[in-house]
């Protein structure tokens, strides 16, 4: 929504831009990664390569605990993981700060809210 695929028209890439700006969002705001997306979307590419790759093959997913709790399992063989100590989120080893990403969630809707404050029918 706020940054356009690579083969977007013009006026999307504008649109994009403008929503930015109107918004204060930053180009280096997490909201951009598309890590957390993509590795969710590519769940099922994930797992065929654990299993190509992993030793063990031991498999453990939608953990929550601190890394290393869970004996026996090397650090890819964790399919989605949360550790509540540091509120990362790691799936298939791409992790991403769940605290982070929700502070900018958080600091869009106050910045929504503040200028969008009467709908619509208020405006007329």
């Amino acid at each position: 929504m706020f940054w356009p695929a690579r083969s977007a028209r013009e006026d999307t890439v504008q649109r994009c831009a403008h929503l930015r700006r109107e918004l204060n969002i930053a180009d280096d705001s997490m909201l951009r990664s598309r890590k957390a997306r993509d590795a969710m979307e590519h769940f099922d590419e994930r797992l065929d390569k654990w299993y190509r790759t992993s030793e063990r093959r031991n498999f453990a997913d939608r953990i929550i605990a601190a890394p290393g709790q869970i004996v026996g399992l090397d650090a890819g063989d964790y399919a989605r993981h949360y550790d509540p100590e540091s509120n990362v989120v790691t799936v298939s080893g791409d992790s991403l700060d769940f605290q982070g990403l929700v502070s900018e969630v958080d600091a869009l809707v106050s910045v929504v809210r503040e200028r969008h404050s009467r709908t619509w029918w208020d405006r007329t």
